[in-house]
Order: structure tokens, then C-alpha cells, then sequence
């Protein structure tokens, strides 16, 4: 009841049950297409959460709408830019002026045109104008590079250009140029509306967004598309010809798409707000107060700037009645200021994607979302459906996270050009027949009452040393921190050539690194850190109103998580600086400095030792992971000699709910269960964790390798003398071995394990167990070995010659002792150990092929024996998968 609520154990039970029926009913049934949803939460998931049908005005085109309305409201204000203003009558005649000239072109019905366009009233009669004579429009931004203005030019295939300029002379295009400008005192004259040409069907523009081979692809949507965004019979909104809106975005950002029309076909007014002021915050406000602006849409990023200038804006001069957010994922915890200074006004989050048109969810933000900075987007908007589906195209149960995908009347064409990119993410929707699907490559789960919760990219997850990290979580905790406004957290790759985190913050006064990496450490595992923090004014933001990140600033030397300078003491430390610095790629390290908060991970940590030498062992570093602890433990271990076998890992428990006691794979050492560590004490803060520091393992020792009899019978001692409270053992592959035997010497003590879990292996079969098999590895040469080992996901390849050599020494030594012991146990018919026995496995494991047919023969060991799978897990899981191994383990504590 401390990790799950009532209702969510219910669900769980039902699904379990749900399972078992599915397999047991068919059991050749594929796995991808055994169900766990009973009928009931089928017709929830997929039928309740997606009641949006409405009606709209099907036969409508973008151009009657405009043009009804021009003819309703002629004199009302249809435009402002600067100081000049243009009522409806006139943008209507210009934009019927202007079509003319288009179709005396050739444009017509369905023809691209492409536009290169300053913000002005002259882009608002072009994209109008464009329509109007029956063609769709493709906008280009000025400030695009010239090779992506050449590439949407030569990829749209467009004949016509529209531009308020001379041609750049680096971009080639052969086609019809149209020059347009704008003139505010110019005389107009009525022009009667063209002859309708357009079909709802037909295609109304082209928007260019970034696509994930590097090319910008082109997502083409209809007329229809956009007119049951804004006209439907169940609307969500009450706009009126009292509104007045912002065209604060980029035309080229569908975003715009929603403010034109949103204003322009429902009689309001359209504020054009220029670059400059789209990007100085205090000028924009100043803007918003001198046009008494209503609707104001905005992007999270920008808005979160808005805030910060208001603080010095009297409140009562903004009449805003409605902020509406899109664009990229809303942090609520940031609007607390903006609400507690204007709490009449509506905040709207609504979650879109360009291909299913601008938006596809509504939340109306109230007071509880704020406090509890949830990721809820809201329910589907009408017309539009969304399912919440794995790879399979199954519905998921909810509050189980899979991608989003949307179907309903918004559903874009697809991209222009590109058929198989097309028909990979716009496919059959299998729940209505007729429709399509957008698959859309974000993630989000159903909370129970049907809204949706929105977890982020499928592909903005990334792996830091073996573990998955979710970058949006990372910044939901630095946004915790009091006096952090804004924050963004992206992987890049350090000088040293490891991938890291690396976190942007806006705040008033710059914060000690050290301060926030300790601040975070109590909410997360040590490998979420980041590894630097960079303060920054405020975030840079591309003209679509998003964090550009190609534009946050590198770190320095101070960004990163250091403590306070303190030199070398003597020549030793002195030597160890100049290691660490070289292989980190840092200057001025403190001999506080901690190795692997500042960029080392066990692979620079090898290197590390290997060129400090004298000794110096793996476990030492991880142990003391400062150059002043660590040259201090080298001191006293030449004055001691220890003998010890047993390491503590992770935070320092009480172990008043257990020790886990963990033994290395073959060739390992007890380090390498300190991510595993790291994630038992996160579900458990009252266990111990230790982990079996083997003799002649340690890379840089001297030890010699010793005999699994002689190393258990010792090592139980060890154990009884330094260990209190109930003992568990985890033994990995064919660490497995020492572990059954230590345990069996600690019942000879009256000091019995109460469980036993192995990972990673099955026993020997017995036609295995003569003597000249005790070595199956002795016929293979090392460069097999390691190329083997390199296969099933130990990076010996990045590993220095020499301690090669030492890894390979110790595997065939732990491999012939796992051998020995099992033939022992069969030739001296050793009683089974009275403890239980559960054996892990992972799914994609090579190692342990068919182990749902073969983990019974661990009952040759164990007479109660239990089985469990990680999903997706290779041979070292207790590293790549540690959260979920972790998580079992925690089971028996």
C-alpha cells in the first residue's frame, strides 16, 4: 500500500487474471496478442475516453468562412501591425486582388505555393490570397539557412514563389517570382471574391517540421482539417468578435495556424507582432497592455519569460482572459506567480502535433494541477480520438505508459512526397474502419477518470552508463529547487568521451554546483546527476517560441559539480591530479574532487588505476573516490594488511530489513553491484547491501586467485562475525557457485541464509560434470574468450591490454571453480541447502536459452525454487537493468 494505491492493485489483479485467461484459452497465441484488458476496461480505453463526435460545417472551406465573415463585419478591425490597422473589408479586397494575379499564374486548386515572407499584413493577404485562388501555401522562414530554404524549394517542387524582397543570390530557384509589399497609406479598391474552386478535401498548406534523418519533411493538411478545429457543434472555447489575438509565432510554426484563423474566421482582431518584439519579453508585455489583448497563445518556454517580466507590470493592465499553451510539455508548477497575480484568467494546456492539426487535448488548468506539477494534458478535443497503444497496436491498461497515437477528423494527409515515411505513421486505425491512425512517438498513460498523462519522446530517453534515464524527470527535480525557474537537461558527451548529463537553469542569483548536486542526490540515484549545472538569463528560444538548445551555452570549468580547491599535498597526489585531469579532460581537480561525480565512470576508472599503479586496485577508487581519501587509504594499506572480503555499497543502511549480500559473475568484483546498490536503497532506505571483493580480482592487485572451498569456508566466517540480522544472497552467473557454497558453510554455523537468488546461469547438466569437463573454456583461445565476453555485453574492448589479460585470468579461474563445485556436490551427494532458491533470467539472455524449460534444475540445489524474468534484459542485467533486478531483490528483504 506504500507503492500502489487500492484502485491500481485492482487493476493489476484484473489484468493478471486477464493474462492467465488469454494463455490458458490458446496457449500457441502469440505473446503480442495475449490481452490483458477484460471487455470492460476495453470499452473504457478505447470506446468512454473517446466519446468526442461532433458535427461541424463539413462543406465549408477556410476561404467561405473568411469571406462570411468579411461580408458580416466589413468595418470591424481585422488586422494591426505597428500603428497601422486594416478592417476586414480591405484585407478581403487586397487578398482578392492578389488571388487574381495568383491564377492569372496558373495557381489553382491544389498547386503549392511557397512564400518567403516578413511578419506584415502583406503575409496575411498572400496566405489568403493563396487560398482564395485554390492553392495551398508553403511558408519559409527569411532567417532559414539557405541550403534549407534551397531544400524546401527543390523538395515541395513548388513553381511559384511569393517574397516581399529581392531573391537571396545563394538560393536558386527557377520558377515564377510574385513580389508583394506592404504600404499602409496605399489606396484599395473592392475586388469581388474569386469563384470558389476549393473541396473541403482539398489541401490548404504545407508546414515543414525537423524529421529524424536530419531532412525537414512536409505535413500536409486540409481544409477540413482546420475547420473543425475551430467549428464544431460540442466547442470547447467562446471566442467573439470582442477578442483581440496575438500572431506572436512564426508562420512557419502551426501554432500560427490557429491564431489567423482563430481570430480572422470569428470576427476578432489580429495583433502581427514583430520579431523583435516576439523576442524581448518586456516589449511584448508592453504590447499585449497598449492593444488590451484577450486571447494570447502561448509556447510553455516563452511563456515562462512572460512571467518573469510581468513581476514589474501592474496587474490590472493586462486584459487577457485566456492563455492557451501548446508546443511542447507544460511545467504547471512555473504559472504559480502568473495565477496568484491574475486568477481570472483561464489557462488552457493543450497538447497537438502538427500532422493531427495544431491541437489534440484540452485541460483547463486549475489550482491542484499547479501544486502538483502534473504532466495531465486533458481528455481529446472534439473530433479527435486517442489511444493509448504498445508496438503491437494493442490498447494499454490504464496508467500504463505507450505511445500516442490519434485518430478523428484532424488526421492531416500525410508528407509531401514521402509515401513510405507516410504510410509508417498515418496507418489503418484498427478501432474504426475508414479512419486513419497518426502514430505519433510519444508517450503518456490514462489516469483512471479518463485524462491522459503525458510522459514525453519514446526517443527522449537515454542511457548513462547502462541505466535508462528520462530527461524530463531530471528536470522535474531541479524544478523542486525553490530558486530554479526553468530547466533543461540534455545528454552530451564530455571531453573525456563519456556521455553525461548536463542541466540548464534560469534563476535570479547563480547556485553552487555542489548545493544542487546534493540537492538532487536525496531525490534521485547518484547516475541522474548531472554532472554540471550552467545558469543562464533566460532559456534561448527558436522563432517557434521552443528552447533552442543548439544555442545553450557551453559549460566551464566552474559549471561543473567540484568542491572547493585544495592542492596537492605531496608528490603522489600530485601524480594522481595529473592522471585524473588528463584522462577527464578537467583543469585545476581538487584532491576533494569525487572521480565519478566529475565525469569518470568505470572504464577512465580502469585507466586510472592502471597508470597510478603502486597497487592501487579498482575497489580502492570506487571506495575512496577522492584523491585525498584514496591516497590515504593507499597509506594505511601499507601499513595493514587486510584481508577483508566484504564491501558495503550504496547509502549506509540500518539492515533492520536485511542485508542483501551480492557475489560477482565470473572475472568481476564486488564494484560492479554499485548501480544495483544505488537502486535496492532507493526502494529500501533500511537494508544493507554488500558485495564480495574477491581475492586476485581486483584490477591493479597482487593477491592471488584462491579456491572457492577455501573462500567460502572463509568468507562465512567473515559474514557471521560482521553481519546482523536475516542474510540474502544474489550470486551472478557463475558467481552463483560461491554463493550456494558460502551459504552452506554458514548452516554449519547455525547462521542459515533465509533466501537465495542466481542470475544469469543454470546449473551444469550432469553429462557436464566429468573431470576433464571442470574447464570448458581451456580449448579457447583468449581472443575468443573476450570477443565472447564483448558479445554478451561486457565492454572488454575498451579496456587497457594489461588489465585484459587480468579480467581473463580471473573469468577462466571463477569458471573452472563453478564447475569443480557442482561436480562436488554430485560426487559427495550434498544434502540440498535449506533455504529457498529463486533464479533470474533475461528474456534476451543468450547465456540461458530456454530457461522456462530448464530452471527446475536448480531443484537439484534448493527444494522450493521460484522463477523470474526482465523483460528486454541481455546476460549483465544486474547493470543495464538494475532498477528492475533491484526491484525483485527487494521482494525477499
Amino acid at each position: 500500500t506504500d507503492l500502489f494505491y487500492s484502485r491500481e492493485i485492482d487493476f493489476i489483479h484484473a489484468h493478471l487474471i486477464q493474462l492467465l485467461w488469454h494463455a490458458l484459452d490458446n496457449p500457441t497465441r502469440q505473446l503480442s496478442k495475449i490481452h490483458m484488458l477484460s471487455q470492460q476496461e476495453w470499452d473504457k480505453v478505447v470506446l468512454d475516453f473517446n466519446r468526442t463526435d461532433a458535427d461541424y460545417p463539413r462543406a465549408e472551406t477556410l476561404v467561405t468562412l473568411f469571406e462570411r465573415q468579411a461580408a458580416r463585419t466589413p468595418a470591424a478591425t481585422a488586422l494591426i501591425y505597428s500603428d497601422r490597422s486594416m478592417n476586414y473589408a480591405e484585407l478581403n479586397a487586397r487578398a482578392n486582388a492578389l488571388a487574381e494575379k495568383l491564377k492569372a499564374a496558373g495557381v489553382g486548386r491544389e498547386v503549392i505555393v511557397a512564400m518567403l515572407l516578413q511578419r506584415s499584413p502583406a503575409m496575411l493577404i498572400s496566405i489568403l490570397a493563396t487560398l482564395k485562388a485554390g492553392g495551398a501555401y508553403m511558408p519559409i522562414d527569411p532567417d532559414y539557412p539557405a541550403g534549407q530554404i534551397g531544400y524546401m524549394l527543390q523538395d515541395s517542387q513548388s513553381r511559384y514563389l511569393i517574397l516581399d524582397g529581392t531573391l537571396p543570390d545563394d538560393i536558386e530557384f527557377d520558377g515564377t517570382l510574385i513580389e508583394v509589399a506592404f504600404q499602409g497609406n496605399a489606396d484599395w479598391a473592392e475586388v469581388a471574391n474569386p469563384i470558389p474552386v476549393n473541396q473541403p478535401s482539398d489541401l490548404a498548406y504545407v508546414i515543414y517540421t525537423s524529421g529524424s534523418t536530419g531532412d525537414p519533411k512536409g505535413t500536409m493538411i486540409e481544409h477540413r482539417n482546420v475547420v473543425r478545429l475551430l467549428f464544431n457543434d460540442r466547442n470547447l472555447f467562446d471566442f467573439s468578435p470582442e477578442d483581440t489575438w496575438t500572431l506572436f509565432h512564426s508562420y512557419c510554426f502551426d501554432f500560427s495556424v490557429w491564431e489567423m484563423y482563430g481570430a480572422l474566421l470569428t470576427g476578432g482582431r489580429l495583433v502581427i507582432v514583430p520579431k523583435l518584439t516576439s523576442r524581448d519579453p518586456q516589449a511584448f508585455l508592453t504590447l499585449l497592455a497598449a492593444h488590451q489583448v484577450t486571447i494570447l497563445n502561448q509556447t510553455p518556454s516563452a511563456f515562462y519569460q512572460l512571467i518573469e517580466a510581468g513581476k514589474q507590470l501592474e496587474a490590472d493592465r493586462l486584459k487577457l482572459r485566456m492563455v492557451i499553451f501548446g508546443g511542447e510539455a507544460l511545467k504547471p508548477i512555473l504559472l504559480k506567480p502568473f495565477r496568484q497575480r491574475h486568477p481570472t484568467v483561464r489557462l488552457i494546456n493543450m497538447y497537438g502535433i502538427t500532422e493531427t492539426t495544431v491541437h489534440v487535448t484540452f485541460l483547463e488548468i486549475e489550482d491542484d494541477h499547479i501544486e502538483k506539477n502534473s504532466g495531465n494534458i486533458g481528455r481529446p478535443i472534439p473530433t479527435t480520438t486517442i489511444y493509448i497503444l504498445d508496438s503491437h497496436l494493442n490498447p494499454l491498461p490504464i496508467g500504463v505508459a505507450g505511445e500516442i497515437c490519434v485518430g478523428g477528423a484532424g488526421v492531416g494527409r500525410g508528407y509531401l512526397g514521402k509515401p513510405e515515411l507516410t504510410a509508417s505513421r498515418f496507418i489503418p486505425n484498427p478501432f474504426k474502419e475508414g479512419e486513419r491512425l497518426y502514430r505519433s512517438g510519444d508517450q503518456a498513460r490514462y489516469y483512471a477518470q479518463g485524462d491522459l498523462e503525458y510522459i514525453g519522446r519514446i526517443d527522449n530517453q537515454v542511457k548513462i552508463r547502462g541505466h535508462r534515464v528520462e530527461l524530463g524527470e531530471v528536470e522535474f527535480k531541479l524544478l523542486l529547487h525553490p530558486a530554479i525557474r526553468e530547466a533543461v537537461v540534455l545528454p552530451q558527451t564530455s571531453s573525456a568521451g563519456n556521455l553525461q548529463l548536463y542541466a540548464w537553469y534560469v534563476a535570479d542569483q547563480p547556485i553552487d554546483t555542489g548545493q544542487l548536486a546534493d540537492f538532487l542526490a536525496t531525490r534521485m540515484p547518484m547516475y541522474m546527476l548531472p554532472a554540471c549545472f550552467i545558469r543562464v538569463e533566460q532559456m534561448p528560444l527558436t522563432g517557434n517560441g521552443k528552447v533552442d538548445r543548439r544555442k545553450l551555452p557551453e559549460p566551464d570549468q566552474d559549471s561543473f559539480v567540484r568542491t572547493p580547491y585544495e592542492a596537492a599535498r605531496d608528490e603522489f597526489e600530485a601524480k594522481m591530479v595529473r592522471i585524473w585531469e588528463e584522462i577527464l579532460k578537467l583543469d585545476r581537480i581538487s584532491i576533494n574532487d569525487n572521480f565519478f561525480q566529475i565525469g569518470g565512470d568505470s572504464l577512465s576508472a580502469v585507466t586510472a588505476i592502471t597508470m597510478i599503479g603502486r597497487g592501487v586496485t579498482f575497489t580502492d577508487l570506487y571506495q575512496h573516490p577522492t584523491i585525498k581519501s584514496l591516497s590515504e587509504s593507499i597509506k594505511k594499506k601499507q601499513d595493514l594488511s587486510d584481508d577483508r572480503y566484504l564491501i558495503r555499497l550504496g547509502e549506509a543502511g540500518t539492515g533492520s530489513d536485511g542485508n542483501l549480500i551480492c557475489f560477482p559473475y565470473g572475472g568481476g568484483n564486488g564494484p560492479i553491484y554499485r548501480e544495483l546498490a544505488e537502486a535496492l536503497t532507493q526502494i529500501n532506505t533500511d537494508c544493507c547491501v554488500y558485495s564480495i571483493n574477491l581475492p586476485g580480482h581486483d584490477l591493479g592487485s597482487q593477491q592471488a586467485l584462491r579456491r572457492l572451498p577455501d573462500l567460502a569456508h572463509d568468507l562465512s566466517r567473515e559474514i557471521r562475525e560482521t553481519v546482523t540480522g536475516e542474510i540474502i544472497f544474489y550470486g551472478h552467473c557463475v558467481g552463483s557457485a560461491l554463493a550456494l557454497a558460502t551459504a552452506r558453510e554458514l548452516e554449519k554455523l547455525g547462521r542459515p541464509v533465509r533466501q537465495i537468488c542466481v542470475g544469469g546461469i543454470l546449473p551444469p547438466r550432469r553429462r557436464s560434470l566429468f573431470p576433464r569437463m571442470t574447464d570448458p573454456w581451456h580449448l579457447i583461445s583468449d581472443r575468443y574468450v573476450l570477443k565472447f565476453l564483448g558479445w554478451i555485453g561486457l565492454p572488454v574492448a575498451r579496456i587497457p591490454e594489461q588489465q585484459q589479460r587480468a579480467i581473463l585470468a580471473a573469468f577462466r579461474h571463477d569458471v573452472r571453480e563453478f564447475y569443480r563445485y557442482f561436480q562436488i556436490c554430485r560426487q559427495q551427494a550434498l544434502p540440498k541447502i535449506s533455504a529457498p532458491l529463486c533464479c533470474i533470467f533475461g528474456q534476451k539472455d543468450v547465456m540461458t536459452l530456454n530457461y522456462r524449460s530448464s530452471y527446475k534444475r536448480w531443484m537439484q540445489c534448493a527444494d522450493e525454487v521460484q522463477m523470474h524474468e526482465i523483460a528486454q534484459a541481455g546476460h549483465y542485467f544486474m547493470q543495464s537493468h538494475d532498477a528492475q533486478l533491484a526491484g525483485i531483490l527487494a521482494g525477499y528483504l
